[in-house]
């Protein structure tokens, strides 16, 4: 199944994601660029098409960093590691 609008599940229900502006690719790649020359391994730095998969659903973030070496280093997505706080 192929869609032209991507999709974000959030609690169980299904978000289209809007286009981002030219400012922000810019802004989102500039912070990728830092990010990516400030960590060690085995810290990664991805950026629009990783999907993070959290407690509550899977998100495409602008820019993701993961410390937690992938079970498949050509595909896979993020698990997040953070913990809820409530």
């Amino acid at each position: 199944m192929h869609s032209e609008v991507r999709h974000e599940l959030v609690d169980g229900q299904v978000y289209a994601m809007v286009g981002a502006s030219n400012i922000h690719n810019l802004l989102a790649g500039a912070l990728y660029f830092m990010l990516r020359g400030h960590l060690k391994k085995p810290c990664q730095v991805y950026i629009s098409d990783m999907k993070v998969r959290a407690s509550d659903g899977a998100y495409y973030p602008d820019v993701a960093v993961s410390c937690t070496p992938a079970p498949n280093p050509f595909y896979g997505g993020i698990t997040s590691q953070t913990q809820d706080t409530a």
